[in-house]
């Protein structure tokens, strides 16, 4: 991905999540975290970073890591585990969503087998 294309998806991830009531509370609030990725996987904010909408618009600051990879199997692994931790919510369901420019299915890092695991997690 350019770096032109990642601050176009990061717009419309951001115009997204604009829409939805974040924050930590238990009832009606979502969390949110943000993995950016090439050839390695980067936490930038985990589930506890935001207290709300308006703090994820105005403090997210999403760096572009490049085009040296598309290592989507170590975001996904990454992803996992977050929702793994005391960060996630039991009582909340568990996203992720994936923006990406390229996937090479059978690549030495191919995500197909971590998302099956995450989807029987």
């Amino acid at each position: 991905m350019t770096s032109a294309g990642f601050d176009g998806a990061t717009a419309f991830v951001e115009s997204v999540l604009f829409k939805m009531t974040l924050g930590q509370a238990y009832a009606q609030q979502t969390r949110v975290g943000f993995i950016t990725y090439s050839a390695d996987a980067n936490k930038r904010y985990d589930l506890t970073s935001f207290q709300s909408t308006d703090d994820m618009i105005n403090n997210a600051d999403l760096t572009y890591d490049g085009s040296r990879g598309t290592n989507i199997e170590a975001a996904i692994q990454l992803a996992s585990t977050s929702f793994d931790s005391s960060a996630h919510r039991d009582n909340a369901q568990k996203v992720i969503v994936i923006v990406a420019s390229d996937y090479q299915k059978g690549s030495y890092n191919d995500p197909t087998v971590a998302a099956e695991t995450f989807k029987e997690d």
